[in-house]
Formats: structure tokens, C-alpha cells, sequence
């Protein structure tokens, strides 16, 4: 009792502190001109920086923070030029943007609480993730993303969205990215004449650099605003400062005649573009109530200031989430909405299929793959599937998303969601494996591209992942979470899933083959083993760090820091990437690069596994191997004929495996390996181990034989001289 009364208690204190957080935003944010504190907020988050960051370390100015401030501002009539203090604007945009962090923050802590504290824990720590994460997350897609699946799937709807509309689903498209584009160029623009005088030495170099284009009239009513005998430095950049702040307003605003698509009915335009804004007195305090949830600026970050005329100190926010905004449009009619449902499934089928084809080009990439099942002999699909050496991934792709009900917290709608989503997919590549598992003769399937046989002999490693359209954040990145939850059932075997723009950023990050193989079936290890709170982004940026090679901290109890990894990824991503810039380098010696560049060059049987091995060794282990290879190089020049080899262990206890390497002469080969992994058997306690050997003299390989060896009979129905057919694909 004396708990629950204490919990009732700090859930009280936590509203009560919510409430004074909105109180004093809401006050903050109808204290002076709104279009003009915005304006301030727009160009401080441009700029990446605070007036105050000046003086102390702060939290940057988010996307969110100023959605929140927005909001808030939109509570009330425009206040036209209506100031606050001796410097009016800057103070309380720093003021309002002090307020909407603290509010931000207190909102998510708020409804953290309620669900630790409702009767299942593990349920309100998901479902708060989920929530936090419509106010405060933005989505895994990278903007580059968002505009190529937006721009096919308007491309198969402009008909029956002009239909609708009376302007097709391109030209809204072709508008919106005029927005951004108009208020970046005007912006730049701006920077450029900033930089021209702000930071000259002198106040008549200021002021010459200043007036540089201005008509004569402006530009001689400055000079004569500070007369030459009392100039300052000092005090002509202040006022040459609160003149540019006079500009900021005109910075982010534009008209439907600035902005129209060519060819578009601009009347038709400007009726589209206000179900993406608001005007000020649109929302009350009451809309605000439950903003983590359902966030008004996030879907509409324009501002109607009169017919026809707009302001938007969010660009970023207006391109990121036109997928949706497209969506909501679409939803206005029955038939529309179901269109664009089909549209979005396609293009996911089509992505993902060029996705995969992309990362894999020396695979047998297929879609829609169906068999009969059997055991109950129906027909099943899958949606793409991969045969790359001894390795098959099988991919699963779902194009729906979380009901507005289970965002709520609506349990059954939420676990209805996820079964489709999550649980569906997950059945089905795993009747394929078992399938495939199960076969004592090759399998028989048929394919959008011809037939295909598969020989379940040949297979060493089977990975299934479900693809989605929208990502579940957290919620799909750690299905065992979701087990404790009671959101899945759990005994599902379930894969791991992620968004197909997950999935691409994945495939560009990686740039071997063998990687992507790697991190597909290490992600579906450690998803089952560790404890983490992380979307993908996050997962993919520890996979860069470490290979996912953390030893026993895989089986740790204690959860893993990795939520907001994900920023060493995304962060100018679509910038680096149109540059040619793109570039996530994993820590390896040379050894390990070079032998890695020859399994993807050359491709042996077993390529893929043997790779695995490789890609499963620590950094810190790769140098003490490479480490042993110049001990070893040094002893068999010192005592040609001779060989040497030493074995190494790595990994945690339920993941352990052994390699050796060997440098010696090829007239004892066969023996030589024999003694190799024998000894490296014995003093490792593994049943086999991966044995890499050098030739002395060396010859121009980079390495001269790679194989996996059993303990026990490693050379049975081998014929002398023949070592290399002795290994065994793991």
C-alpha cells in the first residue's frame, strides 16, 4: 500500500509540473508577435546554435522543440509587431525556446511514469516508447527516402488523385519541394550577405559591406545613422544585427504565386497546401492536451497568415513527412485511400527487391517465391528470397502501420497490429526454413523469374527478417521486449524485423557482402540474447563499433546503452551520400581487410561462412593475431623448411569458436594442418576450427588456404597432396 500511495503521489507531482511547464509556454508563446519569435527559432536551429550557447553548454534548439513552440503559438491570435521587453524578440524567443524543451522533456517524463506505473510495466515502457516518439523522434527515413517512395507512389496516383483534388498528387509534391527549396535558397542567401559584414574589424567596413546592393537611399540612411566621429565597432554591429533580424520574418515566408507547381490550378494549390497549416487561434490548449500523441504541427508545419500567403520556419519537418501527408490527403476519399494502400505495397515490393538485388549481386535474388506446403499442401509465398554460397535470407514484407488507438495505448488494437505486422511474417519465412530444414531431396519452388531448386545439403545458414513500410522504433527491434509485454505470444519464433529504409541504410553502410550476411544473422542472435533499448539506427551504428562482438555482455542481464547511437548514422546522411561522402569504416588490421577483399573477390565454396568467422573476431583479437603472424613470418625465415602455427579462441562461452593460423612450407601441408587444428582442438576445447595458412616463400595470394577442420578424422576420403578439399563449411 505505502508503495502505491507513493507512486500516486510522484505521478501527482509530475502532473503538477506539467502543468506549470504548459501554463508558462502557453503565456510565453502569445507574449509578443508569434511570426516573429518563430522567425528567431527558424534561424537559431538553421544555424545550429543559441544566443545563449554563447555563455553556457546547452541542449541545441530540436526540430521537435520548435514544433512545440509553434503549437503553443497557434493558440491565439497574431499579435502583430506587438513587442515584449527592450529587446523584445530575442528574449522571448529565447525565453519560449527555454520553455518548450523543459515541456518537451516533462511530457515524455510524465507518461514515462504512468506506464511503469500502470499494472504491467514492461507494456507502459514500450507503449511510452512508441508515444515519446511521436513528439519527439523523427522517423528512420532519411530525406532522400521519404521523396523517392513519395514521388512513386504519386506517380501511380495522379489520375484519381487529380480526380479528387483537381491537381495530381506530382504537382503537390512538385510544390512542396519548391517550399523547402524557396525558403533554403532565400536563407543561403541571407548567410551570404551576413558573412559579409559581420565579422569586419571596423564599423565603416560594416557598414560599407552592409549597404553593398541596397538602393542609394537605404544605403546612405544607415551611414548617416551612425555618424563617422562617433562611430563604434561595437555599436554599428548591434544595429546592423536588429537590421538583419528585421529580415528573418520574410525569410520563411512566400506566397502560393512563389511556390505553385507550373501547370497547376494555383487556387486548387493553395487549397491543398492549407490542409498542411493552421492559423493562428486554430488550436486551444485543450487540442494541446495530449501533444506527445498526437502532435498538430508534425502533420501541418505551415502557417496560413492570410489567403493564399504562408509561413513556414519548418521546411525540414514539411519534406519529412510526406509520405504521411500524401496519405491524409488520400484518405479523403474511400476509393483514394485504398489506391494509395495498393500504391505503398507495391513500391515496398519494389524497393525491397532492388534493395536486396543492389546488396547482393553475386546471389540469386528472387521474388515471390511460392510452394506447397508439406504439410497441408496450400500454396505459400515469400516475398524475396536469397541464395548467396551456403546462406539464404528469406525476406517478408508488410506494408501497414500502428492504429492511432494503440499510439493511445490501446492494448488489443496494438497487439492486433503487431500480429500482423510482426508475428504474420515471422510464421511465414519460418515455414520456409523448416521447410527447406526438413528436406531430404531438393526443393522445387517457383519464382516471378523461372523456377528454382534449392538443396537443403548445400545450406549451412538459414536468416529470415520481416520487412516493414513504417518503422516501429524500439517496438520492432527487440521482439523479446515484446514477448514480456504480452504484446506477441511467446512462443513465436520470431525474426527480426525492420523498415526497408532501415534495411537500405544498412546495405550502404556495410559495403561487403559478407557484412550484410553477417549482420543479418548476428541480429537475429543478439536480439534473442542481449538487453537493449535501440531502433536499427542504433543497432547499426554498435554493429560499426563492434561487429556486435561484445563477448559475455551478449548474455548480460543488465540492458546495453544504445538508444541515440543512431545520430553517428543519420546525422547529414542524405547530404553525405548525394556527395559521394558516405563512409562508416570498420575497425580491422590488414590481415583481416585483405583476406575479407579475397572470400568477396574470389567467392570458394563456403565464402560466406568463413567470412562469418572472420567478421566474428574482436578488433582487440585481430591484432593479437596479426601480432602472432609477424612472430611467425620472423621464425620460418630464421629456420627455413620449417612451420609455424598457433590457435586462437574468441567469443563468449555460448558463441565461442577457434581459429589457427599456419606459415610454413607446402611439402608438409597436409601434416602441418593436421597438427594445426589438433593442437589448436585440444587447447581450445572446440570441435573445429578455421585454419588460414601462408606459404613461405610466399607466393603472390594474399592467403594461400582457408578452412574449417573437424577435431576427428580431418583428412578421412582425402587424397594426398589434396588439403584443400579437406575443409569443411561451416
Amino acid at each position: 500500500m505505502a508503495d502505491t500511495n507513493e507512486e500516486a503521489s510522484s505521478l501527482s507531482q509530475k502532473v503538477r509540473i506539467l502543468e506549470i511547464a504548459v501554463h508558462d509556454l502557453s503565456s510565453a508563446a502569445i507574449r509578443a508577435d508569434q511570426v516573429e519569435i518563430l522567425a528567431r527559432l527558424g534561424v537559431w536551429m538553421a544555424l545550429g546554435m543559441l544566443p545563449s550557447t554563447r555563455t553556457r553548454k546547452e541542449e541545441p534548439l530540436d526540430l521537435f522543440h520548435l514544433e512545440l513552440a509553434q503549437a503553443y503559438c497557434l493558440t491565439a491570435p497574431r499579435r502583430v509587431g506587438q513587442t515584449d521587453g527592450s529587446d523584445p524578440f530575442a528574449d522571448t524567443a529565447q525565453t519560449l525556446c527555454d520553455l518548450a524543451k523543459r515541456a518537451g522533456h516533462t511530457f515524455i517524463d510524465l507518461h514515462r511514469a504512468k506506464g511503469l506505473a500502470s499494472s504491467s510495466p514492461e507494456r507502459g515502457e514500450l507503449i511510452w516508447l512508441m508515444q515519446g516518439a511521436t513528439l519527439a523522434v523523427r522517423s528512420a527515413r532519411h530525406l532522400h527516402q521519404t521523396q523517392e517512395a513519395t514521388r512513386w507512389i504519386a506517380g501511380r496516383l495522379d489520375q484519381s488523385f487529380a480526380s479528387t483534388h483537381g491537381v495530381f498528387a506530382s504537382q503537390v509534391l512538385d510544390t512542396v519541394d519548391t517550399v523547402v527549396t524557396f525558403v533554403e535558397a532565400r536563407f543561403k542567401a541571407f548567410l551570404d550577405k551576413l558573412k559579409t559584414w559581420f565579422r569586419k574589424s571596423t564599423a565603416t567596413a560594416m557598414i560599407e559591406a552592409f549597404v553593398a546592393g541596397l538602393p542609394d537611399a537605404e544605403a546612405e540612411a544607415i551611414r548617416e545613422a551612425h555618424p563617422r566621429a562617433t562611430r563604434s565597432a561595437k555599436s554599428v554591429h548591434r544595429d546592423l544585427f536588429v537590421r538583419s533580424e528585421a529580415e528573418y520574418v520574410a525569410l520563411f515566408s512566400f506566397s502560393i504565386d512563389d511556390v505553385c507547381a507550373a501547370g497547376a490550378d494555383k487556387d486548387r494549390m493553395a487549397a491543398i497546401l492549407d490542409r498542411f497549416a493552421h492559423a493562428f487561434g486554430d488550436l486551444g490548449i485543450e487540442d494541446l492536451k495530449h501533444v506527445h500523441l498526437a502532435n498538430p504541427v508534425r502533420g501541418r508545419p505551415l502557417i496560413r497568415l492570410e489567403a493564399s500567403a504562408y509561413f513556414c520556419c519548418l521546411p525540414q519537418g514539411l519534406a519529412a513527412d510526406m509520405v504521411e501527408g500524401l496519405g491524409r490527403l488520400c484518405a479523403e476519399t474511400a476509393p483514394l485511400k485504398k489506391r494509395f494502400e495498393k500504391a505503398k505495397a507495391d513500391w515496398l515490393e519494389h524497393k525491397l527487391h532492388s534493395v536486396v538485388v543492389a546488396a547482393f549481386p553475386n546471389a540469386d535474388v528472387r521474388h515471390t517465391v511460392k510452394r506447397k506446403d508439406h504439410i497441408d499442401h496450400e500454396e505459400r509465398e515469400s516475398d524475396v528470397v536469397v541464395l548467396i554460397d551456403k546462406t539464404i535470407i528469406i525476406f517478408e514484407a508488410k506494408s501497414g502501420g500502428i492504429d492511432p488507438a494503440a499510439l493511445r495505448g490501446a492494448a488489443n488494437s496494438l497487439k492486433g497490429d503487431l500480429s500482423k505486422l510482426l508475428v504474420e511474417p515471422s510464421r511465414q519465412s519460418l515455414r520456409l526454413k523448416q521447410h527447406i530444414e526438413s528436406a531430404v531431396a531438393p526443393i522445387a519452388l517457383t519464382t516471378a523469374s523461372g523456377p528454382l531448386e534449392i538443396d537443403p545439403k548445400f545450406v549451412r545458414n538459414i536468416v529470415r527478417v520481416n520487412i516493414l513500410f513504417d518503422t516501429l522504433g524500439p517496438l520492432s527491434a527487440h521482439w523479446p521486449k515484446l514477448k514480456a509485454a504480452g504484446l506477441i505470444p511467446v512462443d513465436e519464433d520470431m525474426a527480426p524485423s525492420m523498415s526497408v529504409f532501415e534495411l537500405e541504410t544498412v546495405f550502404e553502410a556495410l559495403t561487403l557482402q559478407s557484412e550484410r550476411c553477417h549482420y543479418l544473422t548476428r541480429r537475429t542472435e543478439i536480439e534473442r540474447s542481449a538487453r537493449y533499448i535501440a531502433d536499427e539506427l542504433d543497432l547499426l551504428a554498435f554493429y560499426l563499433e563492434t561487429q556486435f562482438n561484445i563477448g559475455e555482455a551478449e548474455f548480460s542481464a543488465r540492458d546495453l546503452t544504445l538508444y541515440g547511437k543512431s545520430q553517428a548514422v543519420a546525422v547529414g546522411y542524405s547530404e553525405r551520400r548525394a556527395a559521394g561522402t558516405l563512409s562508416f569504416p570498420i575497425p580491422r588490421v590488414a590481415p583481416w581487410r585483405d583476406v575479407l577483399a579475397m572470400l568477396e573477390e574470389q567467392r570458394p565454396v563456403g565464402w560466406t561462412r568463413f567470412a562469418h568467422r572472420l567478421h566474428s573476431v574482436p578488433y582487440d583479437a585481430q591484432r593479437e593475431v596479426e601480432r602472432g603472424l609477424r612472430r611467425g613470418f620472423a621464425q620460418v625465415a630464421r629456420a627455413p623448411g620449417h612451420f609455424f602455427t598457433t590457435g586462437y579462441t574468441v567469443g563468449p562461452v555460448d558463441r565461442r569458436h577457434c581459429l589457427s593460423i599456419l606459415i610454413g612450407a607446402p611439402t608438409q601441408l597436409d601434416q602441418d594442418l593436421r597438427y594445426a587444428a589438433e593442437t589448436a582442438c585440444e587447447q581450445s576445447g572446440q570441435d573445429d576450427v578455421m585454419v588460414l595458412y601462408w606459404q613461405v616463400p610466399r607466393t603472390e595470394n594474399v592467403l594461400d588456404f582457408i578452412g574449417v577442420l573437424r577435431r576427428t578424422n580431418l583428412f578421412q576420403d582425402v587424397a594426398p597432396g589434396k588439403a584443400s578439399v579437406s575443409r569443411i563449411d561451416r
